[in-house]
């Protein structure tokens, strides 16, 4: 088994501020940044990765473009795209998610698509999942088979179909309004 660790030291620092490509079974990377990232397992602290491509990731305070893998764990970690297996997020922030199994724990996602959805004390712009459970579900747009626990939505079918009349109305009224207008002109 070969096992790296990416520090960043100042001089020697092979990554620092570059085009990098690294491609290792187990890689440790500590203040580093990382274009391209490829291993078995990934450990990274204080770091940034454009893309991570690994069968196990484990972030914490770091950043990453993209992230493909089949284990996931994140502690204080920003993703702009996450697509894993099994995803665990603790105090983060994800754009898009994707997976299977997702556990979000104080955090936010825009979006996150996937089969089994757990949110504990976080915020979703949009969640399409089979079973969704939580303390309080708290989401924007809400697709799920099966939601176990209190929902918090912006966007349920009342409201929405209140919005739609709404602007129904208001675009109605504004046509109205326009027409009255343009014929007393003539």
């Amino acid at each position: 088994m070969v096992e790296q660790h990416l520090t960043d030291s100042g001089e020697d620092n092979p990554s620092k501020g570059s085009e990098t490509s690294m491609s290792e079974d187990t890689i440790h990377v500590t203040q580093t940044e990382v274009d391209n990232l490829q291993a078995d397992i990934v450990y990274m602290q204080n770091s940034a990765a454009g893309q991570l491509n690994a069968s196990t990731v484990d972030m914490k305070m770091s950043a990453a473009q993209q992230v493909t893998t089949e284990q996931f764990n994140a502690d204080q970690a920003l993703l702009a795209s996450l697509s894993a297996q099994t995803a665990s997020l603790n105090n983060s922030g994800v754009f898009v998610l994707q997976g299977n199994q997702v556990d979000l724990r104080t955090s936010t996602a825009i979006v996150v698509v996937a089969d089994d959805v757990k949110l504990d004390d976080s915020t979703c712009g949009a969640v399409i999942a089979q079973k969704v459970s939580g303390e309080t579900i708290r989401s924007t747009i809400l697709i799920a088979n099966h939601v176990e626990g209190p929902v918090e939505t912006i966007f349920d079918t009342p409201r929405t179909v209140l919005a739609g009349l709404s602007a129904g109305l208001a675009v109605g009224l504004v046509l109205f309004v326009g027409n009255l207008i343009t014929r007393r002109r003539k």
